[in-house]
Formats: C-alpha cells, structure tokens, sequence
C-alpha cells in the first residue's frame, strides 16, 4: 500500500465497521488471505482483536491448503515431464508466485494446467494413471466431437480431493481472444513454486489471459483485479508493444483494456499514461466498466442475471462480425453437458438441441433465485 492508501484505510477504520460484512464480502471475492495481510500493518486500536484472529486464522488454513495443493501440481508436473509431454501450469499456485510471490496470499481450490490440442488424449490417460478421474468419458469419435467444441475437461483425485482442470484452450470457442496454444508454449517461462519448478505463461501472456478470463465471468470476484493489478505493480518490464499488438492481433482488444483500466480505476495499478488516458476516453469501454464495478457490489446472494451477462458479453465485441460470431457458437457449439445428454444423437442434432438446453437452464436458475413462499 501507499502512503496516500494508508491514509484512506485509517480514516475508514477509524468508522465503525460490520466487520462481519467485511468478513463475508472478502470471502465472496476470494481476498481474505490478501486482505488479512494489511490488515496486520495497522496499529491494534484499528483492528479487533477477534477481528484479526478471524482474518488469521483463515489465512493459515488457506495458507497450508495452498501448499497442499501445490505438492500435488508439482507430482502431476514429474509424471508429465517423465513421458516428455508438453504441460504449461497456470492460475492456483503458479499465480500466485507470479503475481505475490508467495503462494500464501492467493486463494484458489484447484488447478489448472494447458496441454497442446494433439497431446490431451495422452495427458488424459496419464491423470486416469494418477488416479484423477474424468467428469465425463467418451469412446473415440465422443473424444473427437469434445475437443472441437470443448476447451477443457474436469478431473477428480477422490483420495486427495483435488480437482484439476485439463485445458487445450484458454477459452470456449464462443468468446474472442483466439489463444493458439503453441505460441503460448514457446513463450512460456519457468517458476518456481512450493515443491519445484513448473512451466507458466511470461507475464505478459499472463495478463492476456487473465484479462481474457475475467471477462468471461463478468469480474464477478476481486481477487481475478487484484492478480492483474500486483503483476503491474511488481513487473515494470512489460513488454507493452507486444501486449497490446498481440490482444489486436487475437481480437481480443476491448478483453485487455477492460480489465487494465479496472485495475487502474479500483486498485491504482500502474498504467502507462497513453495508454490510460486512451482508456479513459473510450465511451463504451466506461460503460462497460461502470457495469463491473455494479457487479462487485452485489452480495453473496446475489449473481449477475443472464441477461446481464449476455448484454455485457456482447458489448464486449468489437465488431457486429465478432458479436454475430459469439451469438453463433454459444448458441450452437455442444459443451459436455450437451454431449452427456444426447450421447447418441450426431453432432448437427446435438448443437440444434443446445439453445433448448440453454433456454431450460435459464429458467431453472431464475426460479432458484426467486423467494420461498
């Protein structure tokens, strides 16, 4: 924190806090362990006692779980490495050393790792070998049809209660940013963890795919700012050329730019001065900042409706092409749940049965948000 932040959080906790809606809204966000942190640099008259107990004490069993966590990654890593399989490592605790630099202050339940597209029916034997279990199994042609629509695939370990997320893309088809997985390969870098070394994205990269996946759930958590906004503090070496060249390049410009002015605007993260007084003129761009910052504001309870989210999807296009192109593959391309349902029907029946699917698990979520009678 600054000095001028310092300033702002003591006249704040000079007031007389809800501490337990703190509490609950750093636990919605995943920030608790974040949180906890400055919370000790204040002097004890800031602070209850029970306060910072309750803050601590959730911190270390974040704490000792992350570490869990990464001991288990690092196993998956050794085993890939032996059969010479290409595996990039991202979010959970390689995250949180390239963003913190400790994997103590980020808080994450699972991990994520890359595979290139030809290599993820090897990568999936290995995990089953592992004794991670597949969310779903196909015969060969299901195994074909998955890869094309899908970008990744859950696996449980039931004895270690780990789940792992196996990706061959870093989005669904429907959204922009088109990652091609090799180039991400090649520009990988190497980081160390708790446990040993593992293969990540450069931070650049990193940002792109943070910005990327922020924006696919509407920033709906704090915390996925707050990892744009520590890898900006901490690396004054980015290579902005590349990042912004790069986000055109793979038409996922306004993905990028939405999330570094959201990070300038709420966490003051370091922007270079072109480029946030480009953002900052940028009347849809504000607009669609203005939706975040609405949507960080609801409470435990509540959630982004699906009209909400499909109007900022949208406006997050930016082109009629790119927006028609979204609309069409969300509407039409199979997830798993689509192909675990109609198993046996072919693929132009499964994708005319997804807006139906789509519809139905709509209404299923309105009705769960209505109040019991």
């Amino acid at each position: 924190m600054s000095e001028t932040d310092l300033a702002h959080a003591r006249s704040y906790l000079s007031e007389t806090l809800d501490w337990q809606a703190v509490f609950q809204y750093a636990q919605r966000h995943n920030v608790v362990s974040l949180l906890n942190r400055h919370l000790k640099s204040f002097p004890a008259e800031y602070v209850p006692l029970e306060v910072l107990k309750k803050f601590n004490d959730f911190a270390h069993r974040n704490h000792l779980h992350s570490l869990y966590l990464s001991a288990i990654l690092c196993e998956v890593v050794k085993v890939f490495e032996e059969d010479d399989l290409p595996l990039l490592v991202f979010k959970g605790p390689a995250l949180a050393v390239a963003a913190y630099g400790d994997v103590a202050l980020r808080q994450f339940g699972d991990l994520d790792v890359l595979v290139l597209p030809e290599d993820v029916g090897r990568a999936r034997d290995l995990l089953v070998n592992q004794q991670f279990a597949p969310a779903a199994d196909f015969d060969r042609a299901g195994w074909e049809k998955l890869l094309q629509s899908e970008y990744h695939l859950s696996f449980f370990h039931n004895k270690k209660q780990c789940l792992l997320e196996l990706h061959w893309r870093v989005l669904p088809r429907y959204f922009g940013f088109r990652f091609d997985t090799h180039d991400l390969w090649q520009r990988h870098i190497k980081l160390n963890i708790p446990g040993g070394a593992v293969r990540t994205f450069s931070n650049e990269d990193y940002l792109l795919v943070l910005c990327a996946h922020g924006a696919k759930h509407a920033w709906e958590r704090l915390t996925w700012l707050c990892d744009v906004a520590e890898i900006l503090h901490r690396d004054t070496s980015l290579d902005w050329n590349y990042l912004t060249d790069e986000a055109r390049r793979l038409e996922g410009e306004n993905y990028l730019r939405l999330g570094l002015i959201l990070a300038r605007q709420i966490l003051d993260a370091p922007l270079p001065t072109h480029l946030a007084k480009a953002y900052l003129q940028d009347v849809n761009l504000m607009k669609l900042a203005a939706t975040i910052r609405t949507f960080l504001c609801y409470t435990a309870d509540r959630r982004p409706q699906t009209t909400e989210m499909l109007k900022f999807h949208l406006g997050i296009h930016s082109s009629y092409r790119n927006k028609l192109r979204y609309m069409r593959d969300l509407l039409f391309i199979p997830s798993i749940a689509d192909h675990k349902q109609h198993p046996e029907t072919t693929e132009l029946l499964t994708a005319l049965n997804r807006p139906l699917g789509l519809i139905r698990r709509h209404i299923t979520r309105k009705k769960s948000r209505e109040p019991k009678t």
